[in-house]
């Protein structure tokens, strides 16, 4: 009884750690690690079927999968500006109504190539700004329970396996491959239902971040100090914006490129695995037919 108090007691503190509004993160960032593999391995498991509809050779659909992924991974710098300037709540609702949108439209495409364009200029960019947007929430909110908060929304690609990538299965034995995109787009959109809940986190203003103020500099000629103070507005502006987008004194941390270096080395044994993975499920699909 006594560990079960202490579990309770664990539990009830976690929740009050985050509150409503973090777990609602919580909530954001789970279902769009969902999406993310159910898309992906999604598309995947769509291969042969794309192949015999489109008459495609196995490397062009692998290399849509792959550029679709990128997509997804190279879109995260572009989170911070879209975040600071339309806020949490309107970023990631929109998110998931372009990757819902994106799928759906992709249902009535009639080539490949369509279907690449919609869904890496769409679907990737607006599923990778939402994962990063969302952790930042979480940190925002967890303070004690940061850890579990996101090993909790991690589980999310771990649910996608074994759910969404079955369901992609036995959604294109009984609808086709329109059928399963119109669906899974469908379901994928419950990511703007996770935005439409999400308040934004209380934050405090941080010391790099300052003002532009334009200096103007007394000279003997009226047009030369016009002409000075607009290149000095310029400038400043152009120093806040990179100041404030790219968080210079994070780019000068010795900490933070140690771990960027860690995630790349773990996401390059990562797509390794995953694709070594793949080629064995496309065999077993073609040795079972």
């Amino acid at each position: 009884m006594e560990r079960i108090s202490k579990s309770v007691d664990w539990i009830a503190k976690a929740f009050k750690d985050g509150g409503r509004n973090g777990w609602l993160a919580v909530m954001g960032l789970f279902s769009t690690w969902m999406v993310w593999i159910g898309l992906i391995k999604g598309l995947a498991v769509m291969l042969p079927t794309l192949q015999e509809q489109f008459n495609a050779s196995t490397w062009l659909v692998g290399w849509m999968i792959a550029i679709i992924d990128a997509s997804i991974e190279c879109s995260g710098i572009c989170a911070s500006p879209l975040r600071n300037k339309f806020g949490l709540r309107a970023v990631v609702t929109v998110s998931g109504v372009l990757v819902g949108g994106s799928l759906i439209a992709s249902s009535f495409a009639s080539s490949l190539y369509q279907i690449a364009i919609l869904l890496t200029l769409f679907a990737g960019p607006a599923i990778g700004v939402s994962s990063i947007v969302t952790r930042e929430a979480i940190s925002h909110q967890f303070s004690d329970s940061l850890t579990m908060a996101l090993s909790l929304g991690g589980l999310g690609s771990s649910l996608a396996y074994v759910i969404i990538i079955p369901l992609t299965q036995f959604l294109i034995d009984v609808y086709g491959w329109r059928g399963t995109m119109l669906l899974t787009g469908g379901v994928y959109s419950h990511i703007a239902v996770c935005g439409a809940l999400m308040k934004e986190p209380a934050t405090t203003r941080s010391n790099d971040e300052y003002a532009a103020v334009a200096v103007v500099k007394e000279t003997a000629e009226g047009e030369s100090a016009a002409s000075n103070s607009r290149c000095c507005s310029c400038q400043n502006s152009v120093s806040s914006f990179i100041s404030k987008t790219l968080k210079k004194r994070i780019l000068s941390s010795a900490p933070f490129w140690l771990i960027v270096f860690m995630m790349n080395i773990w996401m390059m044994i990562y797509q390794q695995h995953s694709l070594a993975r793949n080629r064995t499920l496309i065999k077993l699909h073609i040795l079972s037919r």
